[in-house]
């Protein structure tokens, strides 16, 4: 009979207890990612959402014409999308060519539409701007 002493088969105590130590820590740290991960996605959301209203306002306003071009007063449009109050305002400018200088106004308008909202951080703002042509 031929026995081998001093090799043992699986795992010890020991080293069972700190895999699992390991284990743990790992689930504590990445716990603590999923809610963060949860509040910058619906930060994102809010975000992509006022880029969408903001685009789609100057896209309507590009079809409205440059003749149509009107800068808005206060109190400014509200929309709610998805529970959140999003305020719009829109910026009529002059144009401005590549050295820096003014482009007359018969020619051409810089329209800015300012999009505003509130998450727990406050006030935030997105801003999307194009030049709109006259077409002749």
């Amino acid at each position: 009979m031929n026995v081998r002493r001093g090799f043992s088969r699986g795992f010890s105590l020991a080293e069972l207890m700190v895999a699992l130590m390991i284990l743990s820590v790992v689930s504590l740290i990445l716990s603590g990612l999923i809610p963060a991960t949860i509040v910058g996605m619906a930060k994102a959301a809010k975000r992509a959402n006022a880029g969408i209203i903001a685009d789609n306002r100057l896209a309507l306003m590009q079809q409205a014409g440059f003749g149509n071009l009107t800068p808005t007063a206060p109190p400014h449009e509200t929309l709610v999308v998805e529970k959140t109050e999003y305020n719009l305002q829109v910026l009529i400018e002059k144009a401005k060519l590549s050295d820096g200088t003014d482009m007359d106004d018969d020619v051409a308008k810089m329209v800015s539409v300012v999009v505003r909202w509130k998450d727990r951080n406050g006030d935030q703002e997105h801003v999307s701007r194009a030049v709109i042509f006259k077409r002749i």
